[in-house]
């Protein structure tokens, strides 16, 4: 985790009509500590919710009915299950490229989080799985985007708001396309 305390608007995060505290509740049940919740939250989205091959699935409510969603309905179903559990969440969006360094044309969301004075990153889509064949198919390496480093998230997120990168120098997207991914578990 690092060290920062930034803005927490709720941009990219669409209102919901659904009530999810007794969700939020059964899934954090028995964890203590915010990184535990944060942790059950994440491990919940990635084992229970399938991405959405049609692409038509955008928000937390919608992702929640039909058990998937694109990368911003699992960015916004986390961001109000944990603000249920009292954790500071904020959706990032941006730029993203796979594990071959190509670049997505629609984009990408992931999360911010905010606990015990740190920060830290994470990414419940791709924890979640990948698209195999125009198929979903869950990971078994869901904790490999869970609490990020910020060097090696850069190598995959280019967050759209320069502060999120949390590098010492923040990189431009320029130099993002520059750069060849970390080895990581896909």
């Amino acid at each position: 985790m690092f060290t920062t305390d930034l803005p927490f608007k709720e941009g990219y995060v669409h209102p919901s009509k659904v009530d999810y505290s007794a969700l939020a509740a059964s899934i954090v049940s028995g964890r203590t500590t915010a990184y535990d919740k944060v942790r059950a939250i994440y491990a919940w989205l990635c084992k229970n919710i399938a991405y959405d091959t049609t692409y038509t699935i955008y928000h937390a409510d919608e992702c929640y009915a039909a058990g998937r969603g694109v990368c911003q309905a699992y960015s916004e179903l986390f961001y109000h299950l944990a603000k249920c559990v009292g954790i500071k969440s904020r959706v990032i969006v941006g730029p993203s490229k796979d594990h071959k360094g190509v670049i997505d044309p629609r984009g990408h969301a992931w999360v911010y989080v905010y606990i015990d004075g740190k920060g830290m990153l994470l990414d419940p889509t791709w924890g979640a799985g990948s698209i195999v064949n125009g198929e979903f198919r869950h990971n078994k390496y869901i904790w490999s985007w869970y609490d990020v480093d910020p060097q090696l998230m850069i190598m995959t997120h280019f967050p759209e708001d320069s502060r999120f990168q949390f590098l010492d120098s923040p990189i431009t997207y320029e130099e993002f396309k520059m750069m060849i991914p970390a080895s990581a578990e896909w």
